[in-house]
């Protein structure tokens, strides 16, 4: 019984983490690896990250001609700020 709430509720959670994903025109380039500071993640994790934390909103994937992304959060009783993320070769 616990293990079938358990499985519905996940994927209650990841439909809604997939609409919100796909709500900042992210959801193409939701399964990008990124790095957060202390681990690798999808962007779309990420980006449900910081929306527990406060609020994302907005996100610009890379262009044709930049590699760069950019995303602008307000956290918890904090100012907006915008975070510039780039693509990198490892």
């Amino acid at each position: 019984m616990q293990e079938s709430r358990d499985a519905t509720a996940t994927s209650a959670r990841r439909q809604a983490c997939t609409d919100f994903v796909a709500s900042l025109g992210a959801g193409s380039d939701a399964n990008e690896a990124v790095w957060n500071g202390r681990e690798a993640m999808t962007l779309g994790e990420f980006l449900r990250e910081i929306d527990e934390h406060g609020t994302v909103n907005s996100y610009s994937g890379p262009g044709m001609l930049s590699k760069t992304s950019t995303l602008k959060v307000t956290l918890l009783k904090a100012q907006m700020v915008t975070i510039s993320m780039h693509k990198i070769e490892v």
